[in-house]
């Protein structure tokens, strides 16, 4: 990766989370500084158009943007909030996410689990080479990992969800305050 070139991160879907976002209060406005709002810029380098899901999470399409430089609006079936978005070839897509969790009328703990809930605890796992965090080797173990609220985003596409374009989204909820507490 460069100045002038995309950061490319080799994680599978096996590998830990780096996507962690917090869920936005519904009593904050949208546009607030503390409203949970993030935006994130999606690279098209496959060869054919994906819808890719963000689990979790509202999208809005900023816009977007050709390999040539030339900047999109969105559509206008792209306009308001949504789950997926489409990203195609040999373009970028600027969205804004906002992490939202649903209302519901139970508790929801975190997701405690192996990273790879189909092999045994403590057996190396994982595709990256290198950590995406600092480029020296890392080994990547199974072990029990917390992913609170546990979504996923990846391309709507079988074949590519298959083969690896899955990634998980923690998203963390502030648990609910305790009621009928006494203090003696």
């Amino acid at each position: 990766a460069g100045p002038l070139s995309p950061a490319t991160l080799p994680l599978g879907a096996d590998d830990p989370a780096t996507e962690i976002l917090f869920a936005a209060d519904p009593a904050v406005a949208i546009g607030a500084p503390a409203d949970g709002t993030q935006v994130w810029r999606i690279v098209g380098n496959s060869r054919q158009t994906e819808a890719l899901r963000l689990d979790g999470c509202d999208l809005q399409v900023i816009n977007r943007v050709g390999w040539d430089g030339t900047i999109r609006p969105p559509e206008p079936g792209e306009l308001g909030w949504k789950e997926v978005v489409r990203v195609n070839p040999h373009e970028d897509v600027v969205v804004a996410l906002r992490p939202v969790a649903p209302a519901l009328p139970f508790k929801i703990g975190d997701s405690v689990r192996l990273l790879d809930p189909t092999r045994p605890a403590g057996v190396r796992i994982g595709s990256t080479p290198v950590s995406p965090f600092d480029g020296r080797p890392a080994l990547v173990v199974n072990q029990l990992v917390n992913l609170g609220w546990e979504y996923r985003w990846h391309s709507q596409l079988g074949g590519h969800r298959d083969l690896g374009t899955s990634r998980p989204l923690v998203l963390r909820v502030s648990p609910k305050a305790p009621t009928g507490l006494t203090a003696t």
